[in-house]
Protein backbone atom coordinates (compact mmCIF):
# COMPACT_ATOMS: atom_id res chain seq x y z
CA UNK A 1 0.00 0.00 0.00
CA UNK A 2 1.34 3.65 -0.88
CA UNK A 3 2.75 4.89 2.28
CA UNK A 4 3.56 8.80 2.59
CA UNK A 5 6.94 8.12 4.23
CA UNK A 6 7.11 11.91 5.86
CA UNK A 7 3.60 11.61 7.56
CA UNK A 8 4.42 8.25 8.61
CA UNK A 9 8.22 9.21 10.33
CA UNK A 10 6.48 12.29 11.98
CA UNK A 11 4.23 10.30 13.58
CA UNK A 12 6.14 7.76 14.74
CA UNK A 13 8.62 10.54 16.26
CA UNK A 14 5.72 11.82 18.41
CA UNK A 15 5.58 8.24 20.08
CA UNK A 16 8.83 8.66 21.45
CA UNK A 17 8.71 12.25 21.85
CA UNK A 18 8.63 11.88 25.72
CA UNK A 19 11.61 9.41 25.77
CA UNK A 20 13.75 12.16 23.78
CA UNK A 21 12.74 14.68 26.29
CA UNK A 22 13.51 12.38 29.29
CA UNK A 23 16.91 11.38 28.01
CA UNK A 24 17.27 15.51 27.31
CA UNK A 25 17.67 14.62 23.64
CA UNK A 26 17.95 17.43 20.84
CA UNK A 27 15.48 16.62 17.76
CA UNK A 28 16.32 17.85 14.20
CA UNK A 29 14.25 16.61 11.26
CA UNK A 30 14.37 17.00 7.68
CA UNK A 31 11.53 16.06 5.36
CA UNK A 32 12.37 16.24 1.35
CA UNK A 33 9.19 17.48 -0.32
CA UNK A 34 7.38 15.87 -3.46
CA UNK A 35 8.71 12.54 -2.72
CA UNK A 36 6.75 9.65 -4.16
CA UNK A 37 5.07 7.16 -1.59
CA UNK A 38 6.73 3.71 0.14
CA UNK A 39 4.95 0.56 -0.88
CA UNK A 40 4.84 -0.72 2.17
CA UNK A 41 2.81 -1.83 5.18
CA UNK A 42 2.44 1.26 7.68
CA UNK A 43 2.49 -0.96 10.68
CA UNK A 44 5.58 -2.57 10.26
CA UNK A 45 7.60 0.05 8.60
CA UNK A 46 6.16 1.69 11.78
CA UNK A 47 8.10 -0.99 13.74
CA UNK A 48 11.25 -0.50 11.78
CA UNK A 49 11.18 3.67 12.58
CA UNK A 50 10.49 2.79 16.51
CA UNK A 51 13.47 0.23 16.69
CA UNK A 52 16.11 2.94 14.72
CA UNK A 53 14.68 5.84 16.83
CA UNK A 54 14.41 3.45 20.34
CA UNK A 55 18.23 2.45 19.67
CA UNK A 56 19.85 5.64 18.79
CA UNK A 57 17.62 7.55 21.60
CA UNK A 58 19.17 4.51 24.12
CA UNK A 59 22.92 4.23 22.41
CA UNK A 60 23.19 8.08 23.65
CA UNK A 61 24.01 9.32 27.58
CA UNK A 62 21.71 11.90 28.73
CA UNK A 63 23.57 15.23 28.21
CA UNK A 64 23.94 18.45 27.18
CA UNK A 65 24.98 16.96 23.67
CA UNK A 66 22.69 14.22 22.55
CA UNK A 67 20.99 14.94 18.99
CA UNK A 68 18.90 12.77 16.88
CA UNK A 69 18.69 13.58 13.33
CA UNK A 70 16.23 12.23 11.10
CA UNK A 71 15.93 12.96 7.59
CA UNK A 72 13.17 11.77 5.28
CA UNK A 73 14.69 11.70 1.32
CA UNK A 74 15.26 10.38 -1.88
CA UNK A 75 17.83 7.69 -2.33
CA UNK A 76 17.84 7.09 -6.31
CA UNK A 77 14.69 6.47 -6.97
CA UNK A 78 13.07 5.46 -3.91
CA UNK A 79 12.06 6.93 -0.46
CA UNK A 80 13.86 6.53 2.80
CA UNK A 81 14.43 7.41 5.90
CA UNK A 82 18.09 8.23 7.59
CA UNK A 83 18.35 8.07 11.41
CA UNK A 84 21.54 9.64 12.79
CA UNK A 85 22.57 10.32 16.54
CA UNK A 86 24.99 11.62 18.83
CA UNK A 87 25.98 8.02 20.25
CA UNK A 88 29.35 6.58 20.84
CA UNK A 89 29.33 4.71 18.01
CA UNK A 90 29.49 0.83 17.35
CA UNK A 91 32.66 -1.25 17.58
CA UNK A 92 34.36 -2.36 14.40
CA UNK A 93 34.10 -5.91 16.20
CA UNK A 94 30.53 -5.90 16.37
CA UNK A 95 29.40 -3.74 13.21
CA UNK A 96 29.09 -7.17 11.41
CA UNK A 97 26.54 -8.55 13.69
CA UNK A 98 24.41 -5.80 14.50
CA UNK A 99 21.72 -7.75 11.81
CA UNK A 100 22.24 -11.09 13.65
CA UNK A 101 18.98 -12.88 15.15
CA UNK A 102 19.62 -12.95 18.91
CA UNK A 103 22.68 -10.30 18.65
CA UNK A 104 22.34 -8.11 21.53
CA UNK A 105 25.13 -5.73 23.23
CA UNK A 106 22.68 -4.52 25.87
CA UNK A 107 22.05 -6.49 29.05
CA UNK A 108 18.31 -6.52 28.89
CA UNK A 109 18.14 -6.50 24.69
CA UNK A 110 16.84 -9.40 23.05
CA UNK A 111 18.86 -8.92 19.69
CA UNK A 112 15.70 -9.18 17.50
CA UNK A 113 14.72 -5.41 17.14
CA UNK A 114 17.85 -4.77 14.28
CA UNK A 115 17.34 -8.27 12.81
CA UNK A 116 13.44 -7.93 12.75
CA UNK A 117 13.98 -4.22 11.15
CA UNK A 118 16.07 -5.79 8.18
CA UNK A 119 13.46 -8.17 7.32
CA UNK A 120 11.26 -6.01 7.51
CA UNK A 121 12.96 -3.85 5.21
CA UNK A 122 14.18 -6.59 2.78
CA UNK A 123 10.63 -7.96 2.44
CA UNK A 124 9.51 -4.53 1.31
CA UNK A 125 11.87 -3.99 -1.25
CA UNK A 126 14.03 -1.94 0.57
CA UNK A 127 17.05 -2.26 2.65
CA UNK A 128 18.40 -1.34 6.17
CA UNK A 129 22.41 -0.31 6.31
CA UNK A 130 24.18 0.96 9.56
CA UNK A 131 27.47 3.23 8.97
CA UNK A 132 29.43 4.12 12.15
CA UNK A 133 32.89 4.02 13.58
CA UNK A 134 33.55 3.80 17.70
CA UNK A 135 33.35 7.73 18.74
CA UNK A 136 31.80 8.82 15.98
CA UNK A 137 27.82 9.53 15.49
CA UNK A 138 25.88 6.67 14.19
CA UNK A 139 24.07 6.42 11.00
CA UNK A 140 20.73 4.42 10.21
CA UNK A 141 19.20 4.31 6.59
CA UNK A 142 16.29 2.43 5.68
CA UNK A 143 14.53 2.93 2.33
CA UNK A 144 11.60 1.37 0.66
CA UNK A 145 10.43 1.27 -3.13
CA UNK A 146 8.02 2.91 -4.93
CA UNK A 147 5.36 1.85 -6.19
CA UNK A 148 5.61 0.66 -9.86
CA UNK A 149 3.26 2.67 -12.24
CA UNK A 150 -0.08 1.54 -12.24
CA UNK A 151 -0.79 -0.84 -15.30
CA UNK A 152 -4.17 -1.41 -16.34
CA UNK A 153 -6.69 -3.85 -14.13
CA UNK A 154 -6.94 -7.09 -16.03
CA UNK A 155 -10.06 -9.29 -14.70
CA UNK A 156 -9.67 -12.75 -14.21
CA UNK A 157 -11.92 -15.47 -12.80
CA UNK A 158 -9.23 -17.13 -11.01
CA UNK A 159 -8.00 -16.73 -7.39
CA UNK A 160 -4.59 -15.21 -6.63
CA UNK A 161 -2.88 -16.66 -3.52
CA UNK A 162 0.49 -15.61 -2.37
CA UNK A 163 2.20 -16.39 0.45
CA UNK A 164 5.70 -15.01 2.02
CA UNK A 165 7.79 -16.53 4.20
CA UNK A 166 10.26 -14.51 6.12
CA UNK A 167 13.54 -15.87 6.51
CA UNK A 168 16.80 -14.80 8.18
CA UNK A 169 19.85 -13.87 5.97
CA UNK A 170 22.71 -12.77 7.70
CA UNK A 171 23.46 -9.91 5.78
CA UNK A 172 26.97 -7.46 6.41
CA UNK A 173 26.79 -4.04 7.07
CA UNK A 174 27.22 -1.67 3.83
CA UNK A 175 28.12 1.91 3.46
CA UNK A 176 26.63 3.79 0.83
Amino acid sequence: MPVDLASLTAKTLELVRHDLARQSVRLETSFAPDLPPAQADPQQLQQVLLNLFGNAIQAMAAGADAWLRVEVLGVGDQPAVRVTDGGPGIAADVLPRIFDPFFSTKAEGSGLGLSVSYAIARAHGGDLRVESTPASARRSRCSCRSPPPRAPARRSSAPCWSTTIPTWPKPSPRCW
